[in-house]
């Protein structure tokens, strides 16, 4: 790692400096300390040097000498010059200080009585350890390259950097959720998930996901953040995971940095490979899926040919979900689809997954002797950690019924889809997932024709609806809480109303629909009536929209 102008300046011998110019500077590199009373022999001056000088004749000159000076500094690409004020020199003239700032070369003001070889014989010994940094840096590359040629992966990196910094590794994915760790236990999901919210809140993630360098974290245990040094891991600008060495008890020191640093850059080339191994399989089951859905019956021999590239469990049964977000970025798409994919694998579940567009399809595996409530319960659970690990979603999901013959799936991607359908619809307020719950809503999907359910809403709802408007009254909302519960007395409380005056309004709509409430063939008629009125009006209003 390069010893910079901002490395230096933190040195004890430049604690009374000051930086009066070329603050974009400051990461320079410097390579040498070169020492000069009068700026008469320039041509000894090299790239990368610290020039430091008392700028004899500089005081009794004109700007224009300033100007050429400063243009001859930045020809030699010099790291920064530091001038020592009060002997030749009071102040820094204000024309070398605007190059200073135009040519991002730092100038220091350094005080009277600070000592040219205390500064000189400080920053050698930095640049001295620079170089047993480099040798150690050269050690810790052949040590974690090493772990990958021998095919040891993350856990032989996390092993490494144990070995080599003696502080406790975890390795996270994406999702903070622990790949491999050494000289610490494995944390449990709720302690890890509170520690990333924590992190999240504190604003720490986006700042970590913004850097390429480690990035020490104290003073948050209380949060559920213990102490440690965190580096995300990286590839094109896309953070794939995380290293954390936990503190410990021990401070980190500079060489901890660097093999962290560099068991990131290894990290992410077992990550990336991952990565694209999944791509692959996504892409295929992507695949799979268009055959399915376009094929009345995929042939055998297609069927044979997928089978060998996607495992296909012989004796299970099956149901399509579809996950639906509010947001069509492929970033967000792809990195819930492989949260999916590690939280079947933690479920032991077989789930084969793929996206496109703003969808994730989802052909769900599950044991025929399991009870249903184990699938709906699995799906409560999915869809819990989707949300957990992303701010904002949301999701619309469905999902299909079951069946035991993959010549089915298109049967229930198609159930799934009209549960999405039907909560777009947003009829009052339910949202369905399976599509064995949506009741006779999945006969009103089925219809193609409109026409016919107008006509039932014209003759059951629609002399209602007319009434109230005309005479102020609600003998639809009456009908409706009536319907839920078939009693005269528990209907009036909820309504508020006198049990004579429900009464009174039950006989005014067998008057107008000819259907008596109280009768159950009629109570059928009159509820399927209310559902086609929702349903037309949840249609045209998203059709306005």
């Amino acid at each position: 790692m390069a010893f910079t102008v901002k490395d230096a300046l933190r040195l004890n011998v430049f604690k009374n400096a000051q930086l009066v110019a070329g603050h974009e500077g400051l990461d320079n590199e410097i390579r040498w300390v070169n020492i000069l009373e009068i700026l008469d022999e320039l041509d000894h001056l090299h790239e990368g040097e610290l020039l430091i000088t008392t700028a004899f004749g500089l005081n009794n000159t004109d700007a224009d000498y300033h100007r050429s000076i400063m243009m001859e500094f930045f020809k030699k690409k010099l790291a920064a010059v530091a001038v020592q004020t009060g002997y030749y020199l009071d102040s820094i003239p204000e024309t070398m200080k605007e190059l200073a700032d135009k040519y991002r070369l730092p100038l220091i003001q350094l005080p009277p009585k600070v000592s040219f070889s205390e500064i000189n014989r400080a920053i050698t010994e930095n640049l001295t350890r620079e170089d047993l940094d480099l040798e150690f840096a050269q050690k810790v590359n052949t040590i974690l390259t090493g772990t990958l040629l021998a095919h040891q992966g993350i856990h032989g990196i996390a092993r490494a950097l144990y070995k080599l910094t003696a502080h406790p590794i975890r390795i996270l994915n994406y999702f903070y959720q622990v790949i491999s760790c050494a000289g610490t236990d494995n944390y449990s999901e709720e302690f890890l998930m509170n520690e990333l919210h924590s992190m999240k809140k504190n604003g720490l993630i986006d700042l970590i996901n913004s850097l390429s360098r480690p990035y020490e974290i104290t003073g948050l245990t209380a949060e559920y953040i213990p102490d440690q040094v965190l580096i995300p891991i990286r590839t094109e600008g896309e953070v794939l995971g995380y290293i954390s060495a936990l503190k410990d008890g021990r401070e980190f020191t500079k060489k901890d940095f660097i093999a962290l640093t560099q068991g990131a850059s290894l990290c992410s080339l077992d990550l990336i490979k991952e990565e694209r191994l999944l791509k692959t399989r996504h892409n295929y089951n992507q695949e799979f899926f268009k055959e399915l859905i376009s094929e009345d019956n995929i042939s055998r021999e297609r069927l044979n040919y997928w089978s060998k590239r996607i495992p296909l469990p012989r004796e299970a049964v099956f149901s399509v979900c579809i996950v639906e977000l509010n947001s069509s970025e492929w970033k967000l798409l792809k990195k819930v689809t492989n949260l999916l994919e590690v939280f079947f694998q933690q479920k032991h579940v077989t789930g084969i997954v793929s996206c496109s567009e703003n969808e994730i399809i989802i052909l769900l595996y599950h044991s025929p002797s399991k009870k249903p409530e184990a699938l709906r319960s699995l799906i409560v659970e999915m869809r819990e950690a989707i949300e957990k690990y992303f701010d904002n979603i949301k999701l619309n999901l469905g999902v299909g019924s079951t069946y035991n013959n993959i010549y089915d799936f298109k049967k229930s991607y198609e159930e799934a889809k009209r549960v999405l359908v039907c909560n777009k619809l947003s009829l009052k307020g339910n949202t369905h997932i399976f599509y064995k719950d949506m009741g006779l809503l999945r006969l009103l999907l089925e219809i193609p024709n409109t026409g016919a359910l107008h006509s039932f809403y014209k003759d059951t709802i629609e002399p209602l609806e007319e009434y109230d408007k005309k005479h102020n009254m609600n003998l639809t909302g009456s009908l409706r809480v009536f319907l839920k519960n078939p009693n005269i007395n528990k209907a009036s409380r909820e309504l508020f109303i006198h049990r004579h005056t429900l009464k009174y309004r039950l006989n005014k709509i067998q008057e107008l629909t000819d259907l008596d409430p109280n009768l159950a063939e009629h109570q059928f008629v009159l509820k399927m009536g209310l559902l086609i009125n929702d349903f037309l009006n949840a249609k045209n209003s998203t059709a306005a929209t």
